[in-house]
């Protein structure tokens, strides 16, 4: 439980309330995943809002890796980013932001000098009319 297992081992731990299960979680690393069994909606909401995992998949195991939509990484020590689908092409991908002004009118000239009185007129006209 101290070491990241990369084979098919599946640690079951049991307890007797959601506050003890919320100590054991949030008393280690963050996990990068985190599987609940259970039927009881409080008690998933509360696992689910108070701790901070990689992803959670309930009342089943591993199926939120294979699920192509959803998004899979960790937090922390147990990953940075996301992988698979939107969330991992937003990951994996730089955005770029290019602006290209007109050469023939900008609204951006208004805010360069020189400021000539037809400007300054247009100016005034502007902030009475918003």
């Amino acid at each position: 439980m101290e070491e990241e297992i990369f084979g098919p081992i599946l640690p079951i731990l049991t307890f007797q309330s959601a506050e003890e299960v919320l100590r054991i979680v949030n008393g280690g690393p963050k996990p990068l995943a985190l599987y609940i069994f259970s039927t009881n909606r409080r008690f998933r909401e509360a696992i689910l809002t108070e701790t901070s995992t990689g992803g959670v998949c309930i009342n089943d195991c591993v199926m939120q890796f294979t699920h192509p939509g959803l998004p899979f990484g960790g937090v922390n020590n147990s990953g940075i980013g996301k992988a698979h689908g939107h969330a991992g092409f937003l990951a994996f991908s730089n955005e770029k932001s290019v602006l290209k002004q007109s050469k023939i009118f900008s609204m951006a000239g208004l805010l360069h000098p020189p400021y000539t009185s037809n400007l300054k007129r247009l100016i005034d006209l502007m902030i009475r009319w918003f």
